[in-house]
């Protein structure tokens, strides 16, 4: 199978829904009083002792969303009111978010716009699409109970199926805006990977990973048992080769480029200093026809695609990890591999082929490249009279400044959780900035 077809099974359809059918997603059974907290090191006690809570539930990680709520939901939804008021005056607010977790988000957002959007709450719309059967049943019961009832339709459906059936026709598509929400959602979109190397005559040999599943007798166990290898095939699957020349990755000029780029990331701190040594390190070694292997967000682009084709008159906002540590493959977007057990994070050193079903498989998103996959999505649904889609990302901590009063995030020696922590994160939105 291609790669993204194996991490698609290890991440949602294995077992009982894959990973993400277990209890992964923690919460909080209270918000965090931030002028309550004397320091960082108080926030750093307070943010752990949530998650073993979480993790004795059964729950694994923390989303910027749950530890900071409701701060980042109602800061996200004054972004979201702004371009609609702008872009839309006088239609009905309409919101799409894809994976809503334990549903801290949407409860936010609406509670947002029930007390300071009056007006458009009696007709605001708010669907959730959630893979999760166990996850969907936590949303619709939570945001009943928040009232919220009249507002919401949640659809127990993998967003990218539910996306393609709506756009397969002018019938079924969405009508009016409608403003599509995705938080830490791409991080765990399928990927491909490609090898590429450049020959002699400076022409390029690519190619693309499968993933073989094989039936093998365990000899501690006495029993049968899967086991998934890695090999390579000549570049030739349709999807892997529009997104790469879509995002201009098709010379090893453009790969050693962006590899170079994800090194100095802004945010990455002091894994970047790391990053950028290991990358001079290594182009001293190797030769400049030595082969590079890089990640190709597949499914973040068969997403966005489908997503635009079934709501034509779009806006985004997603957020998302901007940079993971490197892994040791040295791979371009190399996704960390990690699961917790008892509340301690095991990281498995990038192995994606060990344990499916068990691991997070986590991605990070180049927003430079993610932005140009989102204009493309945008034009390619809007047909050629469309007007090319406004997009802009930058750090959370900019955005929060933008939409949040950031006093009431700040402990009391003045450290800011919303803005000092997760600073590997970014958030990217289109319809222009109307503050």
């Amino acid at each position: 199978m291609l790669l993204r077809e194996y991490i698609r099974h290890a991440l949602y359809v294995r077992g009982d829904g894959g990973y993400f059918g277990k209890h992964v997603v923690g919460g909080l059974t209270q918000a965090i009083d931030f002028a309550a907290l004397k320091d960082e090191a108080a926030y750093r006690r307070r943010v752990a002792d949530v998650a073993a809570v979480a993790a004795s539930r059964g729950s694994a990680w923390l989303t910027p969303s749950e530890v900071f709520t409701p701060h980042y939901g109602r800061s996200v939804a004054r972004s979201i009111i702004q371009r609609h008021r702008h872009l839309y005056p006088g239609e009905p607010l309409q919101i799409i978010e894809v994976g809503g977790g334990n549903a801290t988000f949407a409860t936010d957002v609406l509670g947002h716009v029930r007390q300071d959007a009056a007006d458009l709450f009696g007709s605001c719309r708010y669907v959730m699409l959630e893979i999760s059967e166990r996850l969907a049943g936590i949303q619709r019961e939570r945001l009943r109970n928040e009232g919220f009832e009249d507002n919401v339709e949640v659809v127990h459906r993998c967003a990218f199926e539910w996306a393609q059936d709506r756009s397969g026709g002018s019938s079924s598509v969405l009508e009016g805006p409608w403003h599509i929400a995705m938080l830490e959602v791409l991080d765990n979109m399928p990927h491909d990977k490609v090898r590429v190397r450049e020959r002699a005559d400076g022409s390029l040999e690519a190619v693309e990973a499968l993933v073989i599943e094989e039936e093998v007798f365990d000899s501690t166990t006495k029993s049968a048992r899967l086991q998934y290898t890695e090999d390579f095939r000549p570049l030739q699957e349709a999807t892997v080769r529009e997104v790469l020349e879509s995002l201009g990755l098709t010379s090893m000029d453009a790969l050693h480029e962006l590899q170079a780029d994800i090194a100095a990331t802004e945010g990455a701190g002091a894994g970047a200093g790391l990053a950028l040594g290991m990358h001079g390190l290594l182009s001293g070694l190797m030769s400049a026809a030595a082969p590079l292997e890089a990640f190709i967000p597949t499914g973040s682009q068969r997403l966005l695609g489908a997503l635009c084709h079934a709501c034509p008159e779009h806006q985004f906002t997603i957020a998302d990890f901007s940079w993971l540590p490197p892994q040791p493959s040295g791979a371009i977007l190399a996704p960390v591999v990690q699961t917790q057990r008892g509340g301690h994070t095991i990281d498995m050193r990038g192995d994606y082929l060990r344990h499916p079903g068990e691991a997070d498989i986590l991605f990070p998103t180049h927003f430079g490249l993610l932005a140009r996959l989102v204009g493309a999505a945008s034009k390619a649904s809007r047909g050629s009279r469309g007007q090319p889609v406004e997009v802009s990302h930058v750090s959370t901590a900019d955005f929060m400044r933008r939409h949040h009063d950031v006093k009431t995030t700040a402990t009391r020696d003045g450290f800011n959780p919303l803005l000092d922590d997760f600073v590997n994160t970014r958030i990217l939105w289109t319809g222009g900035d109307h503050m």
